[in-house]
């Protein structure tokens, strides 16, 4: 709940939360009660947020595919959610990106690790992973790459392959070996996207932004 949506607003609706999963709607005559599987408040700290679908990550490292969507209206704080405070090197205020990031890596450096004292002789199978980041913005149904070294306001085709999987054509994808070069491509992302609002003139809450990482684990004997 953002603290501008709490109490009564403008158009005479009125929100409160009971701390728990429900979120009352009053206005006018009606009353409605909305229930969820977290409500956050105002008061709520980041890495609370996270710890609420930190399955999510848990899973991609399992093999399966996993997305974290931010909805809500311009200044709802969606933007300070996903990618947090930028520039700050205070940890508590990092967004779910940067925390999903050096979660993702952790978990693939601890499975490297038990890869190994499973399998101490040289004949023991092993596990090589590949991991590639794409940023992308989609705005008036067409999508811009953020981290093209061409022109950022050059749209690119949406296709799909004979297994009916969704991509985009000509997407840059840039291997990333830890959290550190994830975080310089998402830098690169950022800064590619300001550039790209202000030359395309972007209306925020009309430009939605895209950070995708490609997990890959081959085992091998």
């Amino acid at each position: 709940l953002d603290p501008s949506s709490t109490g009564n607003n403008s158009h005479g609706l009125g929100y409160s939360s009971d701390g728990n999963s429900n979120v009352a709607a009053a206005g006018g005559q009606s009353a409605k009660t909305f229930t969820y599987d977290a409500v956050f408040g105002p008061l709520s700290q980041q890495v609370e947020i996270f710890d609420s679908v930190k399955g999510i990550i848990d899973a991609v490292c399992a093999g399966y595919n996993g997305t974290i969507v931010a909805y809500g209206q311009t200044g709802s704080g969606k933007s300070h959610t996903i990618f947090g405070e930028e520039g700050s090197d205070d940890n508590s205020k990092a967004g779910l990106v940067q925390r999903s990031l050096k979660a993702i890596f952790h978990k693939i450096a601890e499975s490297h690790v038990e890869n190994n004292a499973d399998n101490p002789d040289e004949d023991g199978s092993t596990i090589h992973t590949t991991t590639k980041a794409s940023f992308f913005e989609i705005y008036n149904e067409r999508v811009y790459d953020l981290l093209s070294d061409g022109a950022l306001d050059e749209a690119l085709p949406v296709r799909e392959d004979s297994s009916n999987r969704v991509y985009v054509e000509g997407l840059t994808e840039m291997t990333v070996s830890n959290t550190s070069d994830a975080m310089e491509v998402l830098r690169c992302g950022i800064d590619n996207r300001r550039v790209a609002a202000t030359k395309m003139n972007h209306v925020s809450s009309r430009s939605h932004a895209v950070f995708a990482l490609t997990v890959k684990s081959e085992v091998t004997s």
